[in-house]
């Protein structure tokens, strides 16, 4: 009787702990040796009082056993598959388990797996159910740490750092006493790059947050952090920062030496990674302003050797007028973070509170300096002149990467946190994208430098991005995030493979007479078709949905958009694309099938001027008509990544769905 109340108090819960599962392995044995031999435990008389009682206390004992199993809270698995610790029942997710021990002032306790246990950040306060801690309404700084504790939160800082550091070191290193060879310089920039990019990857699977003061005088802190945005980006820069590194094996440009050359790619690499991480307005602006200083230096002293007065020019345009887009993104953030109380990026996020009217002067100001950056027509000058002399991984990262900076910004100062201002202007700022992407294409369609026509049709696609955010709707805004990983990597691709046909025929000039490169050239010749193929939008390639999704977006805009404008826009657009058929198919025409008449050759105007060094970098693309080596590696990762993103884009637009749908939330808030 006492084993029956035992296994009925044992069975009223389906999943025990250890301990009850052995007191009930002992109960099973004693009433199946009681069953087996009787008379051996109970002297073959008839169950007496101190039997039964001893049955019945081991049943009890059994049974309050269970029962204090029961009332323990079962364990809740978090999507790390980690398990969580035990919470008592009723009580709010965040909160610790009842009487578990922490060090005075700790913020959070360790389990045994390896999960931090999170304290919520006020009482009675719940915790929305979203996959960025960093991005909740009462997120309260220190208050949330990732699992794996220390090690993941150092990916943050080892991600950007690593880079950077590597590049002081290296163009320091060409001051000293005795300089590091060539080799050497390439593979200490290697192993930063590789460095660098595994921190991101890691960073952004993981997606940890740090969030401490740094500057308590002025309120900044040092808050960094992967979100839906921002990740994308990351694994982009990561990425291209590695290749162009890779490539400098193959390529390197005269002007300089190679630790002023791999450490200045590495700064504008590790800058770059450093703003998409900031989550503080303060920390994003300086963070921008590091990668202006090296890509300066790479155009300036790295530029084309046969270009030296337009090299100096477009290093001189370049300056100015991204420092004058700097002033004027300083001042807006200034009025911003005074305004509004805060240069949190996340708490401004939420919604600012501003009148419309403040709103409105302070997104004039930030759209301006921005603009600058992205470049939006007519603030676009200076880009082809950079793009014309620059060295192949100085216009890799110029337009890969720099120009994501520019419309990222956008999205973090303006769409987010000013969405009133970002509404009234959203009209001018979608009139002057189509004019963009009108102008670029009818400049390309009769341009003669190649690198100038790839400078140009980046107008038109970055004209397309801005269209997706004038639209003020979330697939607008996904469009342009969109757009901006699809355009970092055909740009990417056709600059690399532009850049090795320049040393190849000692110039870029659409109108000189050369052979097809189906003949000589097949490898380079079939990775331009691709990316001209992706950079008109044909459907399977990566240029495609960006431009599509904008048109769409653009067509159905906003409530609060005059609807027949936009309607108009996107028809306009779509004009755009047919002008990018035109050019791509003309660019393709005169460079893979070749031209036959040699009568009208015309000769480049360096072409006159003695070859390099026979231990010059250029001297070995000479000796191969072909990509070849790492120049080979460079192009084939981005052909196959212009294609799988165009093939498959839902890993990108999943990235980047519940971070829009979350800004949206709080814009109609």
């Amino acid at each position: 009787m006492g084993a029956r109340h035992a296994d009925s108090a044992l069975g009223r819960r389906g999943r025990a702990g250890p301990r009850t599962r052995d007191r009930r392995r002992l109960v099973e044995r004693q009433r199946l040796a009681d069953r087996r031999d009787p008379a051996a435990h109970g002297g073959g008389r008839s169950a007496g009082a101190g039997d039964v009682a001893r049955h019945d206390l081991r049943g009890r004992r059994c049974a309050r056993a269970t029962g204090r199993a029961q009332q323990r809270p079962a364990r809740v698995r978090c999507r790390h598959g980690l398990r969580q610790p035990r919470r008592p029942p009723g009580a709010r997710p965040g909160q610790i388990r009842r009487g578990a021990r922490r060090p005075a002032g700790s913020r959070g306790a360790r389990s045994g797996l390896g999960c931090l246990v999170t304290e919520s950040a006020r009482p009675g306060r719940t915790q929305p159910a979203t996959d960025d801690r960093s991005a909740r309404p009462d997120h309260r700084p220190g208050r949330c740490r990732r699992a794996g504790g220390g090690p993941v939160v150092a990916s943050l800082l080892i991600a950007p750092l690593v880079p950077i550091l590597a590049g002081i070191a290296l163009i320091a290193g060409d001051r000293a006493s005795r300089v590091p060879g060539r080799h050497t310089t390439y593979a200490i920039a290697l192993c930063a790059a590789v460095i660098g990019a595994l921190a991101t990857g890691y960073a952004v699977f993981a997606r940890p947050v740090l969030n401490v003061q740094w500057v308590p005088a002025i309120g900044m802190r040092l808050h960094l952090s992967v979100d839906g945005i921002s990740a994308p980006l990351l694994v982009l820069t990561a990425v291209l920062g590695f290749l162009v590194v890779l490539h400098g094996r193959h390529e390197q440009p005269g002007g300089g030496t190679p630790g002023t050359y791999f450490g200045c790619l590495l700064l504008v690499t590790g800058g770059a990674l450093a703003t998409f991480l900031a989550q503080d307005a303060i920390s994003f602006f300086l963070a921008f302003e590091l990668v202006l200083v090296p890509m300066w230096v790479l155009i300036h002293r790295f530029g084309d050797p046969h270009q030296p007065a337009e090299r100096a020019r477009a290093a001189a345009m370049f300056i100015l007028y991204t420092v004058l887009g700097s002033t004027l993104m300083l001042v807006g953030i200034l009025a911003l973070v005074f305004a509004s109380g805060t240069s949190d990026l996340v708490a401004l996020g939420h919604g600012t509170h501003l009148s419309q009217g403040t709103q409105t002067a302070i997104a004039a100001v930030l759209l301006i300096g921005l603009a600058i950056k992205v470049p939006m027509w007519p603030l676009h000058s200076w880009l082809p002149r950079a793009h014309t002399v620059a060295p192949t991984a100085g216009s890799v990262l110029l337009a890969a990467v720099l120009l994501k900076m520019g419309t990222y910004g956008i999205v973090r100062l303006v769409v987010a946190p000013l969405p009133l201002g970002m509404a009234r202007l959203a009209p001018v700022v979608g009139t002057l994208a189509v004019v963009g992407i009108l102008w670029g294409g009818l400049v390309c369609l009769v341009e003669r430098s190649l690198k100038r026509l790839i400078a140009w049709s980046s107008v038109a696609h970055m004209g397309f991005v801005m269209l997706g955010i004038a639209s003020g709707t979330a697939l607008g805004l996904q469009a342009a995030l969109f757009g901006n990983i699809a355009h970092g990597v055909i740009s990417a691709l056709l600059f690399t493979v532009v850049g090795g046909l320049k040393q190849r025929w000692g110039g870029d000039d659409l109108h000189v007479v050369r052979d097809a490169l189906r003949d000589v050239s097949p490898r380079l010749g079939f990775a331009l078709v691709v990316g001209f193929a992706a950079s008109l939008g044909l459907p399977g390639l990566a240029g495609f949905w960006g431009e599509v999704l904008a048109m769409f977006s653009a067509w159905g805009a906003a409530d609060d958009q005059p609807g027949g404008w936009f309607k108009g826009l996107a028809a306009a657009a779509a004009v755009g694309t047919v002008l990018a058929a035109g050019y791509s198919l003309r660019v393709l025409r005169l460079v893979w099938v070749g031209g036959a008449d040699k009568a009208n050759h015309v000769h480049p105007a360096h072409a006159g001027e003695p070859l390099p060094a026979a231990n010059s970098p250029a001297t070995t693309v000479q000796r191969f008509a072909d990509a070849h080596g790492p120049e080979w590696i460079v192009v084939g990762i981005l052909v196959a990544a212009v294609v799988a993103i165009g093939v498959d884009p839902v890993p990108v637009l999943h990235t980047t769905d519940a971070a829009v749908a979350r800004i949206f939330a709080g814009v109609t808030r």
